[in-house]
């Protein structure tokens, strides 16, 4: 009984300093191949920055964070205890009606090739059917 009591507080230790410093850490990989923090990290759930470059998306979303590594896959960083920022639906919705990110917005899109301008509008025919 004694030895799970201990076991119990070493066990409570561990996870208090685990879940004090993940946030300090630098572990994560971004974008650009840094290795960073979870303070430093932003999930884009509307999967915008997957059709546009980083700094539209940190332009739009109003951040300094940065998008993990395309490899990573957000369903292991959606974890409670990281607490990384999550970039939603209703944070782009709110960004676009704003007059400045509506500009640059419309700026971004005016400059894309064809390419590029029809990955947009599939991206947004899927986030219009996501949103419904």
């Amino acid at each position: 009984m004694e030895d799970d009591e201990e076991l119990n507080d070493i066990n409570k230790s561990f996870n208090r300093v685990f879940l004090s410093s993940v946030n300090q850490t630098d572990f994560i990989i971004n974008r650009l191949g840094e290795v960073k923090s979870t303070s430093e990290i932003i999930i884009d759930e509307t999967q915008f920055s997957q059709i546009s470059n980083p700094d539209i998306f940190n332009i739009i979303s109003e951040t300094k964070k940065v998008l993990p590594a395309y490899e990573i896959s957000n369903h292991i960083l959606n974890k409670d205890y990281l607490n990384i920022e999550k970039y939603s639906a209703d944070k782009l919705i709110a960004a676009s009606s704003r007059q400045r990110q509506a500009k640059f917005f419309s700026k971004a899109l005016s400059v894309l090739d064809s390419e590029n301008y029809k990955k947009f509008l599939e991206w947004l025919d899927q986030y219009y059917h996501l949103m419904m």
